[in-house]
């Protein structure tokens, strides 16, 4: 393996005001966080105009969706917004892709009056989307942004070895350490050099003995000790375990969500950029 430097990212799901979201944003740049992330959904805040806020208020964190579900626009629509978020954000935009939650993007679509589509189609969809934002970029000659690809279906994640920067894995948290790594070496095995140019990207939920909030599923909130998911210990003790967890997977773009920010920090001082 030839390990990509650690960088790390922040998701910022609900705010009370935006007042409250740029100062989030200024203050996850100020720790060392690399990116500020946005999910997508009907029940939250729409990702372009939040980060598109925070891009605004900050001068070096990178924003990015994570992961825009493409069942839901039309590639030309994504590319437009892209296209206005890289200009607007001084081309510190990333965009993630992913084929959306079941059923969660189901029950959106309906509500949008859009198809939601077969898995094949919605892998189909990543593709021309990302088909979409490159010609966008292309006609202005101008870099299209980095590409994340949420999955760990081998056709997405071929797809993504061929045209994406990053590969986020939405492995189950509750996995062990070692069944991550079994994940991440069968996706090697079946896609094969591809796979190796990639950034791995995983999330982490839970970080010492900090309970995630009560809105957060409790299958979330009550990961097993030795979950993935879930990193305890002093700093240097987490920084050993992600470092260790790199030379097993190559996993090095490691997120957060609102909640770890303060707590994980610490973690990122010692390993950003490393």
């Amino acid at each position: 393996m030839n390990p990509h430097p650690f960088r790390f990212g922040a998701a910022v799901a609900l705010v009370p005001d935006g007042a409250t979201l740029v100062e989030t944003a200024r203050r996850i740049e100020r720790l060392g966080y690399s990116t500020v992330l946005v999910a997508d959904g009907l029940w939250l805040p729409a990702p372009f105009g939040m980060l598109t806020a925070a891009a605004t208020a900050t001068s070096t964190l990178h924003v990015g969706t994570h992961v825009l579900a493409t069942p839901l626009r039309a590639p030309a629509m994504v590319a437009q917004e892209a296209d206005t978020l890289d200009l607007l954000s001084a081309h510190r935009f990333e965009l993630g892709l992913g084929t959306g939650q079941y059923p969660a993007t189901l029950g959106d679509a309906q509500r949008l009056g859009v198809p939601f589509g077969t898995r094949a189609e919605r892998v189909a969809r990543v593709g021309e989307t990302i088909t979409a934002v490159e010609e966008q970029f292309a006609a202005k000659d101008r870099q299209a942004p980095r590409m994340l690809v949420a999955g760990t279906g081998r056709t997405l994640v071929e797809l993504a070895a061929q045209r994406a920067d990053t590969l986020a894995l939405p492995v189950p948290y509750d996995r062990s350490e070692d069944g991550l790594v079994a994940k991440v070496d069968e996706l090697r095995a079946a896609v094969g050099a591809g796979f190796a140019r990639l950034e791995l990207a995983t999330n982490i939920l839970a970080v010492g003995d900090k309970a995630a909030p009560d809105w957060v599923p409790s299958h979330f909130r009550e990961l097993p000790a030795d979950s993935y998911g879930r990193l305890a210990g002093e700093p240097a003790e987490v920084a050993d375990t992600l470092r260790r967890r790199r030379d097993r997977t190559d996993i090095s773009y490691v997120t957060v969500p609102q909640w770890c920010i303060d707590d994980f920090a610490p973690v990122v001082e010692l390993l950003a950029g490393q």
